[in-house]
């Protein structure tokens, strides 16, 4: 067991111009469970407790392994670790550093696969939902339909012992029709080698159960183990991690259970770490410490939080009713405009919990009409790749840095469809943004590709001789011509979709406004999506889930009195809503339906809370 002492983090904070106070030294030292609250520098306490276990790591066989929930997790860490010599000695074998599916996939899944003499060429949900699609008639749709059953659960389950195909819609085997043909469209899949995520933990559970050396094996090949994101840990996740590191490993995990939002009904996440108690860092360099105070009553595991930051931005509760609901952003943006100087480094952002629409609940829609949760700039993706090039007439505020990454992604999109990969060094790699630069500078194609690139983008007269010229040169970098599927995909279209309003700014979801010629750039998007990013100023807007409104249903505990212990349902709310406050670094506002919290305004306002009443015509 390796021994970090004060003084080997003293000679740390030298080299990486850090401080650690007492909690973070506690954390360093010892292998034990961690709430860091947001902000509290997770990350950069995992890299540094890795780097100090990297200056006396001398086993060439055994290494460290470090487990994260998000490829962007896992890339956090890894830029961390780059920065700094000994770090770098943790980036290559007998060391692993990846996300949850990589670590279950090459350790566990694929060995398992191998041994029965299946092929896995690839793990991806929706390549596999999107061909299993092209396979199935449209009777057995129809019987899906009826059952009210998916094609994505088309998948092999382990359960009590034995690996079995699940066909949806069917609890046994059948001679009918739907039955046979989506037997068969399974077979297209496995014949590819196409399987869906959670598969590939079914292989595990599967080696695990037939082959009693392997959990073995692996807690000795990685006698130090890391987790990270633990609170969005599934159980069926943590079950298998569990068996494979037992008590006598030495594990340390990482997380903030009041930011566990992405439970759902049919995938319960982990209590091994959410339902305990951690060691606490408490104290946020993101955030001011009004913003910590103001947020701290959300905390359901009751973690005071704290700043070294101060502030006198003016935090903001709208009240509002469903006759004012759409004033809200105005409101914001002017707040905006007159409180925030230098604000171009981090995004200003409108969230709300529920992004759809129905005749019943109030979502972000009834803010902003237009939104669409698949119009994000996280999440857009275009029906065609020519759209990539003709979406910057649609929106000014669209880059070309990010058309860039958008025909990168789209590339990637064509490839995996058509079950196609990418070599670099006679390795095959899947398509990805990064395999595909590190693919054009090791075969001298980088400029090729950027000057097609700039060509397409700068090319006035878009026609479709041109378009069929510039796209099949860009294929043929990538050795993609003459594939079959989605030739859709890469078809010419002159008349790309436009935005749905008279704002030209509401495409990906955003809003630009001027102000006092200040121009306040606005983007909408749901909690869900924004967990983990830092804004300059979010604006919290009540949604409704199960005719609960959620900021009201929290609202006794945002100004910190002490009600009874939370049902179900209001803790959910209160993580949502926690999550939305702690992302800006400045200022939070959030919009409310003033009949719901009248009588509590008073003891809002002695929080800190100004009230403006958007009510009042």
């Amino acid at each position: 067991m390796i021994n970090i002492t004060d003084a080997d983090i003293d000679l740390l904070e030298s080299e990486m111009s850090l401080k650690f106070g007492h909690s973070r030294r506690e954390a360093l030292r010892n292998f034990i469970d961690v709430q860091a609250c947001p902000g509290g520098g997770k990350t950069t306490l995992i890299a540094a407790k890795l780097i100090l276990l990297a200056k006396k790591w001398n086993n060439p066989y055994k290494g460290i392994c470090v487990i994260s929930h998000t490829n962007v997790a896992k890339d956090e860490i890894i830029a961390r670790l780059e920065k700094h010599e000994q770090g770098r000695t943790i980036l290559s074998y007998p060391h692993f550093i990846g996300t949850i599916q990589e670590f279950i996939n090459r350790y566990l899944a694929i060995p398992y696969c191998r041994q029965n003499n299946i092929s896995v060429n690839q793990v991806d949900d929706e390549i596999c939902t999107k061909i299993l699609s092209f396979h199935i008639t449209r009777g057995t749709k129809t019987y899906l339909n009826n059952k009210h059953a998916s094609i994505s659960d088309l998948q092999f389950k382990f359960i009590n012992n034995d690996l079995n195909l699940n066909v949806p819609g069917f609890t046994k085997e059948s001679t009918s029709s739907s039955y046979k043909n989506l037997f068969s469209a399974k077979k297209v899949l496995i014949d590819k080698g196409l399987f869906f995520y959670r598969e590939m933990y079914e292989f595990a559970s599967a080696n695990i159960y037939e082959n009693a050396e392997t959990a073995l094996s692996i807690r000795k090949r990685f006698p130090i183990v890391f987790i990270d994101e633990m609170q969005d840990t599934n159980k069926y996740q943590d079950d298998i991690l569990s068996i494979i590191f037992d008590q006598d490993s030495n594990l340390q995990r990482f997380g903030d259970p009041d930011q566990s939002i992405f439970e759902s009904s049919n995938e319960p996440l982990n209590t091994s770490y959410n339902g305990r108690n951690h060691h606490n860092i408490t104290d946020s360099n993101r955030f001011n410490q009004t913003i910590a105070n103001l947020s701290s009553g959300l905390s359901y595991n009751r973690l005071s939080l704290t700043s070294a930051i101060t502030s006198n931005f003016q935090n903001t509760i709208f009240l509002i009713d469903s006759a004012s609901q759409h004033k809200a952003i105005n409101a914001f943006a002017n707040l905006c405009s007159n409180q925030l100087t230098d604000f171009k480094k981090d995004p200003i952002k409108i969230v709300g919990a529920i992004g759809a629409k129905n005749n019943t609940n109030i979502s972000l829609v009834n803010y902003f009409p237009e939104f669409n949760k698949y119009n994000s700039s996280s999440n857009y993706r275009p029906e065609r790749i020519i759209y990539c090039f003709k979406r910057d007439n649609i929106n000014q505020n669209w880059h070309s840095k990010e058309i860039y990454k958008s025909v990168l992604e789209g590339i990637c999109y064509y490839a995996k469809i058509n079950n196609k990969k990418i070599t670099i060094d006679t390795e095959e790699q899947e398509f990805s943004i990064n395999s595909i630069k590190k693919y054009l500078k090791k075969e001298s194609k980088l400029k090729d590709f950027n000057k097609l690139f700039i060509s397409i983008l700068r090319e006035e007269n878009l026609n479709q001789e041109f378009w069929g010229s510039s796209i099949s040169q860009m294929l043929q970098i990538f050795n993609l011509n003459g594939l079959s599927k989605i030739p859709e995909y890469l078809s010419y279209d002159g008349h790309p979709p436009s935005a749905q309003s008279n704002n030209e700014n509401c495409e990906q979801n955003k809003i630009s406004i001027e102000i006092n010629n200040k121009n306040i750039e606005m983007e909408v998007a749901t909690i869900h999506s924004i967990k983990g990013e830092t804004h300059a100023a979010t604006l919290v807007v009540e949604t409704t889930f199960g005719g609960s409104h959620d900021i009201s249903n929290v609202f006794t505990y945002l100004v910190h009195q002490q009600p009874p212990q939370p049902k179900p349902q209001t803790i959910k709310f209160m993580k949502q809503i926690y999550v939305a406050m702690t992302r800006p670094r400045h200022l939070i506002c959030l919009a409310v339906h003033k009949d719901k919290i009248e009588n509590h305004l008073s003891l809002a306002t002695q929080k800190g809370w100004k009230i403006i009443d958007l009510t009042v015509t």
